[in-house]
């Protein structure tokens, strides 16, 4: 599914959500087209890095400790940058509302990975 594709799914679940205006669709849409994006480099980036390793069997890829926390700390600012962008977007009963059901999201998928075995 293109970044697009994934984008308009979001703002149209959105707007089914929050009753968003047009002009919020079109604000989130923006916002989820970014995400989108960023989502499938890093996505491209882990597929390389994948084929490289595969083919070089001796070249065994882990990331250092300051590596993971320089990804971590990405991630979370990402994260901090998203809720503001949404806080500015949206009204402030949106807002609370768009905030539980990211609770609820995030716990659904740490529970699918203790599912799988991922801790």
């Amino acid at each position: 599914m293109s970044a697009e594709d994934q984008a308009t799914i979001a703002t149209k679940k959105l707007t089914l959500a929050l009753d968003l205006t047009e002009k919020q669709q079109s604000q989130v849409k923006e916002l989820m087209l970014e995400q989108a994006i960023h989502r499938k480099e890093k996505m491209a980036e882990r597929a390389k890095m994948k084929s490289d390793t595969e083919n070089d069997t001796k070249l065994k890829v882990e990331k250092t400790d300051e590596q993971k926390i320089k990804a971590v700390n990405e991630r979370l600012d990402r994260q901090i940058e998203t809720k503001q962008k949404m806080k500015a977007i949206l009204t402030s009963e949106q807002y609370e509302k768009w905030e539980k059901t990211q609770g609820r999201r995030h716990g659904k998928a740490k529970s699918k990975r203790k599912m799988k075995g991922d801790h």
